[in-house]
């Protein structure tokens, strides 16, 4: 009887052991188990075949505009983790599936608090991630793509939520899914969405152009923090001259004409051509501010770059002045400091003068044996 009793008393031994454990863990929280406590490294710039990665947009990192005084993003950021759990699902409604974006959504939050800030927006800008819109993901939840995809989600739900604000760029490159610009008008602007959809030039327009334009605006919206009736039309002009900058197609002009049609950019030209071709426009850019926007730090050459452009601006139309920044400015300068980050001058080492010409040659066609 003795041993029996010993027994039992061990056994509640480890029972209270192991009950005590649980207790400890509960109290630690979920984070415990976060892989990362360090900083995400940006994506990289170049592939596994020592191409350059074509860039969306040049503004990865950069924190957002200051938001509108009655903006809902300003009800949400110095909230804990389980109020802005429970402000972005009834903010959400059902427009977004519960039950699987909730744990997620949790996630993505315990993830962010290791990181300092003030605000959701702060600790999203220094964990890094804003840097890294495809690589982030496996910061939080490892390498499982099924996992990645719930995280994927999560970041729609809190933009859609006003939570977070990431830059254009990573908006471009984080494959955010097609579904996330409707769902963030019809959440956050309802009834001007509607009225927007009902115009006779949208609903003329090709199914492609819809859905551009609704992209476009759905992503000035989570940047600005703005809804669709308060877009102005320099923020609009503002997205369209950040993309640009990657050599993209203009996919804007839908989005400004119904803009306009709309009523928000009413004392605008009609269409987003004649903004940016009026002759004395004061929105073209100075020289300066045609290099600086591709993300070029300070430096001798900068310098050089912008006062060239400065001189022959004169002589030149605005299109063609853009289109030469382009080549000086992204297409060489940039891709030489992606090469090396230290480079200071002109004065180009071999390795990095040869690199530079293998990513801008194009690939050798392939010859099949005779």
């Amino acid at each position: 009887m003795t041993g029996q009793s010993a027994a039992r008393g061990g056994g509640k031994a480890i029972l209270e052991s192991r009950r005590r454990a649980n207790q400890t863990r509960k109290a630690a929280g979920p984070s415990t188990k976060l892989l990362s406590l360090g900083t995400v490294a940006p994506d990289p710039r170049v592939d596994a075949n020592g191409r350059i990665v074509k860039t969306r947009a040049y503004d990865l990192g950069s924190p957002p505009p200051l938001l509108p005084g009655d903006a809902a993003g300003h009800l949400v950021q110095g909230l804990d983790r389980d109020a802005t759990v429970g402000f972005v699902l009834g903010h959400l409604g059902d427009s977004f599936r519960i039950k699987p974006v909730r744990p997620a959504i949790r996630r993505v939050l315990e993830w962010l608090e290791q990181f300092p800030g003030d605000s959701w927006e702060e600790r999203w800008l220094s964990s890094g991630a804003d840097s890294a819109p495809r690589a982030w993901r496996s910061a939080v939840v490892g390498s499982d793509e099924a996992l990645q995809r719930k995280i994927g989600y999560a970041a729609n739900a809190l933009m859609a939520g006003r939570v977070l604000r990431p830059s254009y760029g990573w908006q471009l490159e984080s494959r955010a899914g097609a579904h996330l610009p409707a769902k963030m008008l019809t959440v956050n602007d309802p009834e001007a969405a509607a009225r927007l959809r009902a115009l006779p030039t949208y609903r003329d327009a090709l199914l492609r152009h819809q859905f551009d334009a609704e992209g476009c605006l759905s992503r000035v919206m989570i940047r600005t923090g703005r809804r669709l009736d308060q877009l102005e039309g320099e923020q609009l002009l503002h997205y369209a001259d950040v993309v640009k900058t990657s050599g993209r197609h203009r996919r804007e002009h839908l989005a400004w004409e119904l803009m306009v049609a709309l009523g928000p950019f009413a004392g605008e030209p009609a269409t987003l051509r004649a903004a940016w071709s009026a002759k004395g426009n004061t929105r073209q850019h100075s020289a300066a501010t045609l290099v600086d926007r591709y993300g070029i730090p300070p430096s001798g050459v900068r310098d050089v770059l912008v006062d060239y452009l400065s001189e022959i601006k004169a002589g030149m139309d605005y299109g063609s002045l853009q289109g030469l920044a382009y080549r000086l400015a992204r297409l060489f300068w940039w891709e030489v400091l992606q090469i090396n980050p230290d480079q200071k001058d002109l004065r180009l080492a071999p390795v990095t003068a040869a690199t530079w010409w293998l990513w801008r040659s194009p690939p050798a066609p392939f010859v099949g044996q005779c």
